[in-house]
C-alpha cells in the first residue's frame, strides 16, 4: 500500500495542477487595449546591509542616491508599473509586498508589533486603485527588499538589519532585516496613489 501511493502520489498533484490550468471557468476575453505607465521613484533606505549590497552590487536593486531622506540620507531609485490590458489592471512592484498592505486587514493595535493602530498604516493598494480585482505581481525588473506594514515593525534591539527580532508578543520578525525601512510602504502607497489619479484623469479625459 506504502508503495502504491509514493507512486500516485506524484501524479495526483500533477493531474491537480494540469486541471488547474486548464480550467477555463473564469477566463474572459479582454479588449485589444494595452496600456502601460511606469513611474520611477525613490524609496528611502535605512538599511545599511542593503545598501551596502546595492552599492557592491551582490545583487540587482535600485541605484543608490544621496537624496538626503532617512536617517543615512540615502535611497534607492527604482519604478513601479501601472498595467491597463483591456479591462485587466496589473501593478508591478520592484518589492515583496505584504499582503495586507494591498488588500487590507492590518492587525489591530493590541496585536501589532508596535501597539500602533492600523491608521499608521497606508491605504491598501487595492482601495486606492478603487479595483478589489487588481493584479498586482513583485520583484518586478528590481529587488528592493520587503515592504513591511508600519504598526507591525520590528527590529533588533542591538543589532538592527543584521538580526531578526521578538516583538512585544514574542512573535519572531526576520522580514525586516531584509527591508529597506519602516517608511516604504507609505512611499510605496504614495507613489501608486499619484499613478493612479494619473490614469483616472487620462481615462475621464
Amino acid at each position: 500500500v506504502l508503495d502504491e501511493y509514493k507512486i500516485k502520489r506524484p501524479v495526483m498533484g500533477g493531474e491537480l495542477r494540469a486541471d488547474a490550468a486548464m480550467d477555463n471557468k473564469h477566463d474572459r476575453v479582454l479588449p485589444p487595449v494595452l496600456n502601460l505607465l511606469t513611474q520611477p521613484y525613490y524609496a528611502p533606505a535605512e538599511n545599511p546591509v542593503l545598501l551596502g549590497a546595492a552599492k557592491l552590487k551582490i545583487f540587482r536593486c535600485g541605484k543608490k542616491v544621496a537624496t538626503g531622506d532617512g536617517t543615512l540620507g540615502w535611497s534607492l531609485q527604482t519604478e513601479m508599473t501601472f498595467l491597463h490590458i483591456g479591462g485587466l489592471e496589473v501593478l508591478l512592484l520592484p518589492c515583496e509586498l505584504f499582503p495586507e498592505l494591498a488588500y487590507g486587514g492590518y492587525l489591530a493595535a493590541e496585536e501589532s508589533a508596535t501597539g500602533k493602530s492600523p491608521s499608521s498604516n497606508p491605504t491598501p493598494l487595492c482601495k486606492i486603485a478603487e479595483n478589489p480585482d487588481l493584479l498586482i505581481f513583485n520583484l518586478v525588473n528590481d529587488m528592493t527588499g520587503y515592504v513591511v506594514p508600519p504598526n507591525d515593525w520590528a527590529l533588533h534591539p542591538t543589532q538592527p538589519y543584521l538580526d531578526g527580532a521578538k516583538d512585544r508578543l514574542g512573535r519572531k520578525h526576520y522580514e525586516e532585516t531584509n527591508s529597506l525601512g519602516p517608511k516604504t510602504a507609505h512611499v510605496t502607497a504614495n507613489v501608486f496613489r499619484a499613478l493612479v489619479e494619473q490614469v483616472r484623469r487620462a481615462q475621464n479625459g
